[in-house]
């Protein structure tokens, strides 16, 4: 999937982001009122961040999603969030054929491939 980067100026107030932590993942679980709120209101087509969207780096910093989620709360003035979006595929087999994935249950997203056979 390809990432992309919100650049949300956090001076005037929240950042408006409620975060998820879903195993090796930081999501966004919602959108709410504030600096991404504003970013997405004069973004680029597809810049915008939403629900379901993985934090990959703050400020060109990776770390683990509780760091990311720290970092997001400590940051201040324009935060530089990199973000992925999730592809969504749909896939039909029949009932006695092999998927030839390994699947989870997903946190926020239902299923998810986690390896390919």
């Amino acid at each position: 999937p390809a990432s992309f980067v919100c650049k949300a100026n956090k001076s005037y107030g929240k950042l408006g982001l409620r975060l998820e932590l879903a195993g090796a993942k930081c999501l966004v679980a919602e959108v709410k009122d504030g600096a991404v709120s504003s970013w997405n209101s004069s973004c680029c087509s597809g810049q915008d961040v939403r629900k379901y969207d993985r934090i990959l780096q703050i400020n060109n910093e990776s770390d683990t999603p509780e760091g990311l989620k720290s970092k997001l709360e400590a940051a201040e003035g324009v935060v530089e969030i990199l973000l992925q979006r999730p592809v969504e595929v749909n896939l039909q087999c029949e009932a006695n054929e092999q998927l030839g994935a390994t699947v989870s249950k997903g946190f926020l997203l239902g299923l998810e491939v986690t390896r390919v056979k």
